[in-house]
């Protein structure tokens, strides 16, 4: 457990929206050249094609970066009131960005009178919306661990806990998360 748990993801390695930044940049540079090699020699036909296809990936490259960090701001704001809401609470510890075997992280893993939980935050609004895949991350990084593995959606607009995949969903604010967590043993 130590040594996983040794593992953080304060690693500058771990940035999975830096691609999506370094593209995008790289669709703006090239739409750049074909402005000059393309528009500024008369070559109208083929630099209204590759500033459609240059221009769609770019466009698409940077919504991915803006979602993509939108949702690291939720996650820190998440850890810091999870964590505020826990050093209320005697007996328990949270470990930030556990870096996982198999890729990734786990964004928290709390520990809570014995009894250890993942949470995968996630920056989603409504339990519905939670898919298959961000299920498997958690239920994949709860093996890894040996804890219950729960994802968490401290946006949501209404509050509500569920279970799907054998995953548990809770949405709501840190303070009842944590009375959710102190209830499952």
């Amino acid at each position: 457990y130590r040594l996983i748990m040794s593992q953080v993801a304060n690693d500058k390695d771990f940035r999975p929206w830096v691609s999506n930044l370094v593209l995008a940049i790289y669709g703006f540079v090239t739409i750049l050249i074909a402005y000059h090699f393309l528009y500024r020699r008369g070559h109208l036909g083929g630099f209204a094609v590759a500033l459609a296809v240059c221009g769609l990936f770019t466009v698409y490259q940077w919504k991915q970066f803006i979602r993509r960090t939108y949702g690291q701001r939720v996650e820190s704001r998440a850890i810091k009131a999870l964590e505020k809401a826990l050093s209320r609470v005697d007996g328990t510890a949270i470990e930030k960005g556990v870096m996982l075997p198999f890729g990734g992280d786990a964004d928290a893993v709390v520990e809570i009178a014995g009894v250890k939980f993942n949470i995968e935050i996630k920056s989603i609004t409504s339990p519905q919306k939670i898919t298959i895949q961000n299920t498997t991350q958690a239920r994949k990084a709860g093996g890894v661990l040996f804890s219950i593995p729960v994802v968490w959606l401290p946006r949501a607009k209404s509050r509500e806990a569920r279970e799907k995949n054998d995953v548990r969903i809770f949405a709501g604010d840190a303070k009842s998360l944590v009375k959710y967590l102190r209830a499952i043993k």
